[in-house]
């Protein structure tokens, strides 16, 4: 397992001289898995089937490419319509295949109120959070989802009407002719030979977290 994880390491990043210095076994209800850690690094295996779930390694925004920290820096600003702090200076390269994530730079600003992730592979934007739209009144527990939402909020026309202008401003996609499919909070939409955006509402309508996924599924 642990020459698993630093096969992976050395994959997403060639320059450094990893190490482990810790390993959890995680057995619960929720999680069955192995957890390695050293120096900016954590990294988890699923104990069943042995695979890599989640690879995490920490820099600061200075090793980062600049190109990269200023396409973070400018849909953070629009994700935010000009509030968002400034860039906080920790930054994590991500892999999570329990979110398609197969190589992505992990930004937040320093209130910690707005996430953005940029492809390491492509340098664009992949998904954007507004962490400030879904919490004290709009927050809503996992639990109280399907019945918060077991209407419908928006039709196809209007969820397209109410995310568009965000998903042009960070993400310079056009939603216009895609489908839309719903599952409580969650909107959909999908257009052959086009990436696949998925959104999700708080309870008065406002999206606030997107992802673009390309048609081979896999997020970087």
């Amino acid at each position: 397992m642990q020459n698993t994880i630093m096969s992976t390491l050395k994959s997403m990043d060639g320059t450094q001289a990893f190490r482990i210095d810790q390993v959890d076994r995680i057995s619960s209800d929720v999680e069955n898995s192995w957890t390695f850690r050293g120096e900016n690094v954590t990294a988890s295996i699923d104990a069943t089937t042995g695979k890599i779930s989640v690879v995490s390694i920490k820099y600061t925004s200075q090793k980062i490419n600049p190109k990269v920290v200023d396409t973070a820096q400018k849909a953070m600003k629009t994700l935010s319509n000009g509030k968002a702090s400034a860039l906080f200076p920790e930054v994590s390269l991500l892999k999570n295949s329990d979110y398609h994530l197969d190589q992505v730079w992990s930004f937040m600003d320093r209130d910690r109120t707005h996430s953005v992730f940029i492809g390491a592979k492509t340098g664009k934007v992949v998904s954007a959070i507004n962490h400030n739209d879904f919490r004290d009144s709009n927050y809503v527990a996992d639990e109280d989802i399907p019945k918060v939402f077991a209407k419908p909020f928006y039709t196809k026309e209007k969820a397209i009407a109410a995310a568009n202008p965000m998903v042009k401003k960070i993400f310079h996609m056009d939603l216009t002719g895609y489908n839309v499919s719903t599952k409580y909070n969650e909107y959909t939409f999908t257009k052959k030979g086009k990436p696949t955006v998925t959104a999700s509402i708080n309870k008065k309508g406002v999206f606030y977290d997107f992802t673009v996924t390309p048609e081979n599924g896999m997020i970087n």
